[in-house]
This record gives structure tokens, C-alpha cells and sequence, in this order.
């Protein structure tokens, strides 16, 4: 502290003070000159967390000449201080904290340490949080026992293990992508795996390249002299990104980077839904994160991708991304779908992005490959609402739970059909009580599944399959999102060098 003010232009004075009148701590005053900036920040850290006990006072010029202080963020009404300097006494009138005193203090903080971005990102994710009861979600902790809920915990985790058994069981669809698809997904998956850069590289694949540039080269077969444009550093609401000229297939490539460093996590917590125009026809809603990640994309590249397509007649624009970036892949091929009518999106462990009527839910020129068991694949607002309704009807219903754990008491496989189809009835009842506004990945969705014989297979299926958040001991294993997984899959289904 004292270094800090050493470096200041303005005048102020710290008392430590005992919360009883006519009693003094301070054994000193400290007078430097202080930079406030830096003196605002750590004063104000301290203040929030010791307020009972520190008080923060800055003093003007005519302290000296016994007029009273300029003071603020204080805690009582009151205080006799003494200053040692002069041997007087005075008693000054200090502000009483309050709420919003420490909305300003946080509002501080954040502006001097983080960027106009994040500032706005922080301020959605608190309106959000505060409105979770308007998104549907139930304070179960709040309403009942933790014994309750962790009955209804383990009763919903056996009731959908039970009905998803039945259902795959019922629907046991085959392998119904046709060959030169699979390997336009394995193709793209590189491009979309490339966007994390050569530390993604070297920590999945233990390959170390000097730098990210010679890693996209290497890793693509693109040229140098073809990587148009390239920003590997993210911003809030503003993914990583590379555009490259693919001459063997006569594409322009914008490849969208997922979520790598704590900025793109604030994109992603971005959790609500926003309505947003295209011109076309139909509902536009999306993840406002995503949505605000692609309208900064499209300002920033647009220009970029629209003279290189003129520069090369005959040429078509790909949109690839894994994770967040195949969400923001989507907004935004959603956003230009009029601009390019060839455009084609491609996304890998796609998370929830728009609702299921809702564009680019119901967009035909995108595929999202979903691994069997990726966390982010049935995760949003409406997710979580819907799973909190049902866990708290469970915690209400001590007859239904046990009826649960009753007819799933032996493992999936060995259970009777009559009970299997009890279980599906009952879970589907369950749901129709849900009101949470669900999202889901976007346009066709391509399952990929490894078998127990190690054959992996992948097929087209129905969006329904990821309207409902599960639970089960590895929900939240990240390993199964990773981007090189997807690409070794794929890579693996094709079986040649592509």
C-alpha cells in the first residue's frame, strides 16, 4: 500500500477506528500523496470484506484548517478521531453504508480492471441470476430437506435411466449417414479443432508447434499464403477466430473458436434467450451470449469474407466451430443465410442455442455432431428449470419416489418390460408439467456413439432426444466434449486419409 501511494496526485488520510465512540485505534495518519485509482480498488476490496471494522475516509485540503471532511463509504453515524499530528480531537459525520454505496464500489472494480465487455457481460449474468424465478427455476434447497432431495435426486436419476433404456430399445435406428457426409464431417472437424491454437495441440496430442500459425498450416494442409485473417486471442462476445482459402474444395473456411479462457466464459453464461431479426421469414431467439458473440463476428469479418468470395469466383462460404463456436457458427449462418445461399454450417459438440420453433433450431443448411454423453448437448435455462420442477414434485410426492425406486430396484437390463414402460409413462407425465423455455443444438443433429465392441456409430436423429437434462454419474464429464475427440471419431468412422 504504501507503494501505491507513493504514486498518487491527490491527498488523503486512513483511520483505523473502534466501532465505541472516544476511542482510538489509530496510532498514526498517513499522508502521502495517492494515485486514487489504484487506491479506490484495493481500499474498496478491503472495505467489503472487513466493513464492520475498517472505515476509509479522503480528506480535501482544508483538513488542516478544522473544516469538516469529505467522507464517504463509512459505517456508523459518528466517530471521535484523533489526529496525532496536532494533538486535537474533532468529531466528523460519516455516511452509513448501504446497498447502493456497494453496487458502486462493485461497479468501480469492474471498471478499472476489466474491459466495457465484460462489464456488460457481468451485468446480464446478475439480471439474470436475479430472475431466475422468472426463468421457472425452483429454489429446492429453499422449499425442502436436503434429505428430500437427495431421495428425488436418486429417484429421477433411476426413472430416466430406465426410460431411456426403453426408448433405445424401442428405436433402435442403424448407421444412415451416407459415406461422402461423413467424410465432409471429419474434414471440418480439423478446422474447427484448429481454431484452439497450439496449446490445444500439444496438451491433447502432445505435438508442439512453433506457434499458431504453423500449427493451422500443418494440421490442415492449408498454405500460408492462404490463411486470410486470423485472431487467436478472444475478447467478451468475441470468439477466436480463422478464415483460410480451402482450393480443394473451393471454399472460404471461418473457423470459430470454443470456449477457452475465462472471457468466453462470460459469453457462455450468458444464459438467456433473445429475439433477434434476419430479414427471413419466421422466429429468430437465441442464447443472448451467442447472439452477441455473432453480431460481433459478423461486423468484424464480413467485409473480409465478402471480398474474398468475389475475389474467387465459383466459391462457397463454410462456417465451422466446436462448442461455443458451433453455437456462434449457427447465429451467425442464421444472420447471412440470405447474404450466401450456399452457405453451410458445421458444428461439433454443438451446445443449446434456440428454442426448438425458433431459428436456428429449425435451420436445414446446419449439422451439429453430438457425442453420446456430452455434457453441453441438453444444457440451458430451460434445462435447468424444468429439472428443478421435477426434482421439487418429487420431494412433495414421498408415494411416487418410492413407487420409483420399487420398480427400478434391479439394473436397467434385467428389469420387466411392464416395468420399463411404466417408468416411461410416468417420467412423460412428469415432464408435461414442465413450462421452462428449452433450447437445443441447431439444425440437423448427428449422434456419434461408441459401442461396448469399440465400433463407433452415427446417426441422424430427433431433437426431442436432448429436451431433457439427465442425471447420471458422468453428466458433467468434460472429457467427452473435448474438440480432438470428435475429430479422432470421425476420423476413425471414415477410416482413410481425407
Amino acid at each position: 500500500l504504501i507503494h501505491l501511494f507513493s504514486l498518487s496526485r491527490e491527498r488523503a488520510r486512513v483511520f483505523l477506528v473502534s466501532p465505541c465512540q472516544d476511542k482510538t485505534l489509530a496510532s498514526s495518519i498517513l499522508n502521502p500523496k495517492c494515485n486514487m485509482q489504484y487506491f479506490s480498488i484495493v481500499f474498496s476490496i478491503f472495505i467489503v470484506l472487513l466493513r464492520d471494522s475498517l472505515v476509509f475516509a479522503r480528506a480535501d485540503n482544508n483538513w488542516r484548517a478544522g473544516k469538516p471532511a469529505k467522507t464517504r463509504l463509512l459505517d456508523w453515524d459518528d466517530y471521535r478521531v484523533k489526529d496525532l499530528s496536532f494533538g486535537t480531537s474533532k468529531r466528523i459525520r460519516l455516511k452509513p453504508w448501504n446497498s447502493r454505496t456497494k453496487e458502486k464500489i462493485i461497479e468501480l472494480i469492474t471498471e478499472k480492471i476489466i474491459s466495457s465487455e465484460s462489464v456488460v457481460a457481468l451485468k446480464s449474468i446478475r439480471k439474470m441470476i436475479t430472475q431466475l424465478k422468472e426463468h421457472g427455476v425452483v429454489d429446492i434447497f429453499r422449499d425442502h430437506s436436503k434429505k428430500d432431495i437427495l431421495f428425488s435426486l436418486l429417484a429421477l436419476s433411476k426413472l430416466q435411466s430406465a426410460a431411456a433404456y426403453y426408448e433405445d430399445q424401442k428405436k433402435n435406428e442403424g448407421y444412415n449417414v451416407n459415406r461422402k457426409l461423413l467424410k465432409r464431417l471429419a474434414y471440418y472437424s480439423v478446422f474447427a479443432n484448429a481454431a484452439y491454437g497450439w496449446t490445444m495441440e500439444a496438451a491433447t496430442k502432445g505435438k508442439l508447434d512453433r506457434g499458431n500459425l504453423k500449427m493451422l498450416v500443418r494440421k490442415t494442409g492449408i498454405d500460408e499464403e492462404h490463411v486470410v485473417d486470423a485472431k487467436w486471442d478472444s475478447k467478451t462476445h468475441r470468439p477466436a477466430y480463422f478464415i483460410v482459402r480451402d482450393l480443394k474444395h473451393k471454399k472460404i473456411v471461418l473457423s470459430i473458436r470454443g470456449t477457452f479462457s475465462a472471457r468466453d466464459v462470460l459469453t457462455d453464461l450468458c444464459a438467456s434467450a433473445e429475439t433477434f431479426e434476419t430479414g427471413h421469414r419466421g422466429k429468430h431467439r437465441a442464447h443472448q451470449g451467442m447472439l452477441e458473440a455473432a453480431v460481433s463476428l459478423a461486423a468484424e469479418t464480413k467485409d473480409t469474407v465478402d471480398q474474398e468470395l468475389r475475389a474467387n469466383p465459383g466459391y462457397s462460404l463454410v462456417l465451422v466451430g466446436h462448442s461455443l463456436g458451433g453455437g456462434v457458427a449457427a447465429v451467425l449462418g442464421t444472420m447471412w443465410e440470405r447474404d450466401y445461399p450456399n452457405l453451410q454450417v458445421y458444428g461439433y459438440g454443438s451446445p443449446c442455442v434456440s428454442p426448438e420453433d425458433a431459428r436456428p433450431t429449425t435451420c436445414k443448411n446446419m449439422i451439429a455432431v453430438l457425442g453420446e454423453g456430452d455434457p453441453f448437448s441438453c444444457l440451458s435455462l430451460g434445462h435447468i428449470a424444468n429439472l428443478s420442477k421435477a426434482l421439487s414434485l418429487l420431494c412433495e410426492s414421498k408415494e411416487l419416489r418410492n413407487m420409483i425406486m420399487i420398480r427400478t430396484d434391479d439394473a436397467v437390463e434385467n428389469m420387466e418390460i411392464r416395468d420399463l414402460q411404466w417408468c416411461e409413462k410416468t417420467l412423460n407425465t412428469l415432464w408435461q408439467k414442465m413450462e421452462g423455455e428449452v433450447m437445443y443444438p441447431p439444425g440437423r443433429l448427428f449422434f456419434m456413439k461408441k459401442c461396448s465392441e469399440g465400433i463407433v456409430s452415427i446417426r441422424e436423429i430427433h431433437r426431442s432426444k436432448f429436451s431433457r437434462l439427465k442425471l447420471h454419474p458422468r453428466m458433467l464429464d468434460v472429457s467427452r466434449h473435448v474438440p480432438s475427440l470428435y475429430e479422432s471419431l470421425l476420423q476413425e468412422m471414415c477410416g482413410l486419409d481425407i
